[in-house]
């Protein structure tokens, strides 16, 4: 049971597929900066995405007091 758990590649073996498409394309890491460099405006919730919430919290709440028989 324990060689299930085992990893079968390694990641020198495995590699990507698209080897000369990635650095062709400057890598993924120009990427990966630009997106993690990149600052997220806070905006505010719509009354939909609000309502959402709301409802489901409403409906976890019922089916966790029917499930505990309080309902």
């Amino acid at each position: 049971m324990d060689d299930e758990r085992e990893w079968r590649f390694d990641i020198d073996d495995v590699g990507t597929e698209n080897e000369d498409e990635v650095e062709a394309n400057g890598g993924y890491n120009d990427e990966i900066a630009r997106l993690r460099s990149a600052d997220p405006e806070p905006g505010s919730p719509s009354a939909e995405n609000a309502a959402f919430v709301a409802l489901g919290a409403i409906v976890t709440v019922t089916v966790l007091l029917l499930l505990l028989g309080v309902l």
